[in-house]
């Protein structure tokens, strides 16, 4: 087949078809219904994580500026996962607020798991090239998120992965659950391509998205920011304190049982790590 053989192709194929796509274009406006409907009812959730990462770009490039030297080894590959993540932080984010919550939630999995990997590393320093590769000399500590998040942290934040994992895989999680309702009560409705508006799932998104965000911040402020204090610039340390401490509050005041209660386990962590790094430095 040669080039001219492929235009025609393409052309007939077009031809049986709208353009612009009408279902596109109604996809289009069910997005932007919700990102207004999201913006009206949950304003604040919008105006502070744009606030917010704006300000976690912002750090990442005054870390430039800072003086590396007083900056272990090993905190460069936590800089690297972070600044990696920011994309997915967020395409998450618009993700959700623009109503599609399931690829929301697999998108942030990255960014959960960047987190655990800075954790892993500020717990075991020498051993940082683990969350990089798989393939170690033998004899090197291995790493497993889920083992590292257990026995380590000690932390029951399987919610949390259950919860980012669902939707991965081919969403095999919903295509089972929708099986069962089919085999239980028969086909009630047409199987076709659906977008809705469901507000427990959009304040699940959002509550995985602060607790993403805080987190983020965590690392910035007290494994990032504090060692060189002195070489930032006076308001972006006010303003990531002021931040950190409204997502805290977030997290902690949240209606979610679970999700409130990571704030004190994040707390704990910080204390952890910071046993940690001086037992290995000293």
């Amino acid at each position: 087949m040669n080039d001219v053989e492929v235009e025609s192709l393409v052309k007939e194929m077009l031809n049986n078809s709208e353009h612009p796509s009408a279902t596109v274009l109604k996809m289009y406006e069910f997005t932007n219904k919700h990102k207004s409907f999201a913006s009206k009812k949950f304003n604040g959730f919008t105006l502070y994580f744009e606030h917010a990462f704006e300000l976690l770009v912002d750090l990442v490039f005054a870390i430039n500026y800072s003086p590396k030297k007083q900056y272990p080894k090993y905190r460069t590959p936590q800089i690297f996962l972070l600044k990696n993540n920011l994309g997915p932080l967020f395409s998450g984010f618009e993700r959700s607020v623009s109503g599609f919550y399931d690829e929301g939630l697999i998108l942030f999995r990255a960014c959960y798991e960047a987190i655990i990997k800075v954790y892993f590393i500020s717990f075991y320093p020498s051993d940082y090239e683990a969350v990089l590769v798989r393939k170690l000399p033998k004899g090197k500590r291995q790493f497993n998120l889920s083992n590292f998040v257990d026995t380590d942290l000690k932390v029951d934040w399987d919610f949390i992965y259950r919860l980012l994992s669902r939707y991965t895989h081919g969403n095999t999680a919903k295509t089972l659950l929708e099986l069962l309702d089919l085999s239980r009560n028969g086909q009630t409705e047409p199987i076709s391509f659906e977008l809705m508006y469901n507000e427990d799932r959009f304040s699940t998104t959002m509550n995985m998205c602060n607790f993403i965000v805080w987190n983020y911040l965590k690392v910035f402020q007290e494994l990032l920011v504090k060692p060189v204090e002195s070489s930032f610039d006076p308001k972006l340390l006010k303003n990531l304190s002021d931040t950190e401490k409204v997502f805290g509050a977030m997290i902690k005041l949240t209606p979610n049982k679970k999700f409130a209660n990571t704030y004190d386990e994040v707390i704990q962590i910080f204390n952890k790590i910071a046993e940690r790094e001086k037992s290995y430095s000293a």
